[in-house]
């Protein structure tokens, strides 16, 4: 008869004192069935959910889709509870220090392949007890390409509305000085590490008035070029 779950140490390395991993496993069947192992602690110390090779401090297993998350509230009438994640910060009382980089990654692709950066949020709906699902409200692709409000942006940011009033884009500054808020067009040749000079019959920046034609697609109405 085999245990409905295990908790055990494996053994890795014979040389010396040797070195262990801690295996958790259970059986999610009602027959008589060797328990599968769920999560390992390795000598390392690092944790795998689904991998028996965690190859960072917590490491998922990479076959199949994977979701990290907190389950809905179960107390009445309570609001869904915040979710944060936070880099290190330095030490206290020592001058000058940085905090640790907050950096997010999509997978590592192959040859044409490629992969993106999802953010969902869930919009308010009509008053009543029914799901408002979140949705995808801001989309990168793996070119670089920004969307909000769309997950297909045409540039490197592309900003769509399908809402009567949702269309508009505010830029605000309020402080004591007389600055204002500036939207500069920069142009230079070569590259963004190495300009170089531009040339007299070079666009310093175009803003576009484009509607929609039909089967034309968008149609210049004005321009102001720079």
């Amino acid at each position: 008869t085999n245990p409905p779950a295990i908790i055990a140490g494996i053994n890795t390395n014979n040389a010396g004192y040797t070195i262990d991993d801690l295996i958790f496993a259970t059986r999610n069947v009602t027959t008589d069935t060797a328990p599968s192992e769920r999560m390992r602690i390795t000598g390392a110390g690092n944790v795998g959910i689904g991998t028996t090779s965690p190859g960072s401090i917590l490491a998922l297993g990479g076959t199949a889709a994977r979701i990290f998350g907190m389950d809905r509230n179960t107390t009445a009438a309570t609001a869904g509870q915040g979710f944060t994640i936070s880099s290190g910060g330095a030490i206290a009382g020592t001058a000058d220090l940085a905090g640790g980089d907050l950096t997010l990654k999509s997978g590592t692709s192959t040859g044409t392949g490629s992969s993106a950066i999802h953010f969902y949020t869930a919009t308010a709906g009509l008053t009543g007890t029914a799901d408002n699902a979140p949705t995808e409200k801001v989309t990168i692709l793996n070119n670089g390409n920004v969307g909000i409000g769309t997950t297909t942006p045409a540039g490197l940011l592309h900003v769509s509305s399908d809402t009567v009033n949702l269309g508009q884009t505010y830029l605000t500054q309020a402080n004591a000085s007389a600055d204002s808020f500036d939207v500069n067009f920069r142009k230079a040749r070569g590259t963004g590490a190495s300009p170089t000079v531009i040339t007299t019959a070079d666009e310093l920046g175009v803003i576009n008035f484009t509607g929609y034609g039909g089967a034309a697609g968008y149609i210049t109405g004005a321009a102001i070029k720079g």
